[in-house]
């Protein structure tokens, strides 16, 4: 059985205004498309490996600074920033700059006075998802964070590492105009204004 072969003749119907035989510009646009394929798929298998690293907890980027590791090297590249300084997204309403889009995101809602997260039990609104969580604790009664000295419990990490000090003495606010040393800022602030009015350190 002969197979019958169809040729191509370049004549005034086959050839394009720009002089491309349209045969040709058909077999470009297969191998477009045959490439965004393969674009796409190569996407895919990147999108499926890092989520499986996510459960097997790999770790493959480490950062050469401070040993940090990350499952994903987008996330090592935001890191890195906090060791070289860099801000790159701006604030138009103020000089603010910012390590992420998204902490510019929650910073604007400074300007707008937006506040996303409603609380379902009394109605107060939030900035930030963590604040409504924090905030949740005062109805719920949750206490996750516990002292290993006494075992008292506490709503927040930073409200753990204040008490903390009453264990460890430390004492990081001093008064630049006496000495005397505060374990929280706000006692500092108060005292500040025993200088201000003129009274003796020791009243």
């Amino acid at each position: 059985m002969s197979v019958r072969r169809r040729r191509f003749s370049l004549t005034s119907s086959s050839v394009t205004r720009r002089g491309t035989p349209v045969w040709t510009r058909r077999t470009q646009s297969l191998h477009r498309l045959k490439r965004k394929r393969r674009n796409s798929a190569s996407v895919r298998r990147e999108s499926s490996l890092n989520h499986t690293r996510s459960h097997r907890s790999e770790t493959p980027h480490t950062c050469n600074t401070c040993g940090k590791k990350y499952n994903f090297k987008r996330l090592l590249n935001i890191h890195m920033r906090t060791h070289t300084g860099e801000k790159p997204y701006s604030c138009e309403m103020c000089a603010n700059t910012f390590t992420t889009r998204a902490c510019l995101s929650v910073h604007m809602r400074i300007h707008t006075g937006e506040k996303p997260y409603t609380c379902n039990t009394c109605g107060k609104k939030f900035r930030v998802k963590t604040a409504l969580n924090t905030h949740t604790r005062i109805h719920t009664g949750e206490k996750p964070y516990f002292c290993e000295r006494c075992g008292k419990s506490f709503t927040t990490k930073p409200i753990l590492s204040i008490h903390m000090r009453t264990h460890t003495g430390e004492m990081p606010y001093p008064c630049e105009i006496c000495g005397r040393m505060f374990r929280q800022q706000p006692h500092l602030v108060k005292h500040l204004m025993i200088h201000t009015n003129k009274k003796s350190c020791n009243s």
